[in-house]
């Protein structure tokens, strides 16, 4: 019977869910994300952003870890509002890829760059990268990318760029 117990304790003990669903959350480098963001978009699944966008407990954690003087960046986010307002902006870029008569399963990532972001919170990048078609001309997409603790995530901005026209609804 005591075996029994401790074995049971030694399960309990063992099972982490939570450090394992946070292992499965955001990219480890922040190059990745062009990639995670260009394969999302080249199959038309939003859902393959789920686990780089940030959650409630990112978000708290931002919130709790930022100067005063930039808490207003982060004070009225939520995570449902943080997630809506990517999924609005990757299917204005994808509807708008459409309307150009790009087709998005046919385009192929050219090249990336992550580049400094805001002058404002050192933890926000700028990511980007273009695509073209065998027909088609490239075209620039970028969109935030933000570290919290040790990981990267998508942080709004989604957006198309071709010249100067650009597709955000932030």
């Amino acid at each position: 019977m005591l075996a029994v117990v401790v074995m049971s304790a030694f399960v309990i003990k063992n099972d982490p869910i939570d450090d394992l669903e946070l292992g499965k959350r955001g990219a480890t480098h922040k190059e990745d994300l062009p990639e995670v963001v260009f394969n999302s978009i080249k199959m038309n699944d939003f859902e393959m952003l789920q686990n780089y966008i940030p959650n409630e407990g990112e978000l708290d954690y931002l919130k709790k870890h930022t100067p005063r003087k930039n808490q207003y960046i982060y004070e009225n986010l939520n995570a449902d509002q943080l997630k809506a307002n990517t999924e609005l902006n990757f299917q204005k870029v994808v509807e708008e890829g459409i309307q150009q008569g790009i087709n998005w399963s046919s385009v192929e990532i050219m090249d990336s760059e992550v580049i400094e972001g805001s002058h404002t919170d050192e933890r926000i990048f700028k990511g980007m990268f273009t695509v073209q078609g065998a027909s088609e001309s490239p075209v620039k997409i970028s969109f935030d990318i933000i570290k919290v603790k040790n990981k990267w995530f998508v942080f709004q901005g989604l957006r198309m760029e071709d010249g100067t026209k650009k597709t955000s609804a932030r």
